[in-house]
């Protein structure tokens, strides 16, 4: 079991969600960060139970329908990288995707550009 390791960055996106969601309702804050907290645990025991990130190295659990969580699988911990809302863009124009050739075998031979998030392969 790998010890999940929660990154400033994320510990400051999940406060500033709570407090923008406490201010309206303070049961619903509480109630959200424990179903936050809660979707991480099963990384622990099954690292690549959530799907791909679109970022390459990362990985996304969709928490509620309105936030996500984007880690990372290390050789030593599970890194949460960020909480984000849906709505947010992600990645950010300025972070690069990866694009790869990847050799398909089909009927006929051929190369078909893939792009690749998280290096996936098909």
């Amino acid at each position: 079991m790998l010890p999940i390791i929660w990154s400033e960055t994320a510990l400051d996106d999940l406060d500033k969600i709570l407090e923008y969601v406490a201010a309206r309702n303070e049961a619903a804050a509480t109630a959200l960060q424990e179903r936050i907290e809660a979707s991480v645990e099963p990384v622990a025991r099954h690292p690549y139970l959530f799907r791909a990130g679109r970022v390459a190295g990362t990985r996304e659990i969709v928490a509620h329908p309105n936030y996500i969580v984007i880690y990372r699988v290390l050789a030593e911990h599970i890194e949460v990288s960020a909480v984000l809302h849906s709505r947010q863009q992600y990645p950010s124009d300025d972070e690069p995707q990866e694009l790869s050739f990847v050799p398909i075998r089909s009927g006929l031979d051929a190369y078909v550009m893939l792009l690749l998030v998280n290096g996936a392969t098909p």
